[in-house]
């Protein structure tokens, strides 16, 4: 499973290169997909296509504004478990 979702993250995510994955491609490759589809429904798929999205906005944005990895401090208050 860890690997078909390897798979997805790596083809989908568009500034990544894979090496089965035609450069003027412009959708998962079908032995991905089919190899994905077996392990993930399509909620799932597109649940994992939305994470991918995120993150790669997110470090766009963190690109852009020079901000350092490693810095967040949420506000949100820890309760003591």
């Amino acid at each position: 499973m860890e690997r078909n979702r390897r798979s997805w993250v790596v083809t989908a995510e568009p500034c990544r290169r894979h090496v089965n994955y035609p450069a003027r491609s412009k959708s998962i490759p079908d032995p991905v997909y089919d190899a994905a589809s077996q392990q993930f429904s399509e909620a799932e798929l597109a649940q994992l296509t939305l994470a991918i999205v995120t993150i790669n906005g997110r470090n766009r944005f963190n690109v852009a504004f020079h901000t350092p990895a490693g810095n967040y401090k949420s506000s949100v208050k820890q309760s003591a478990a």
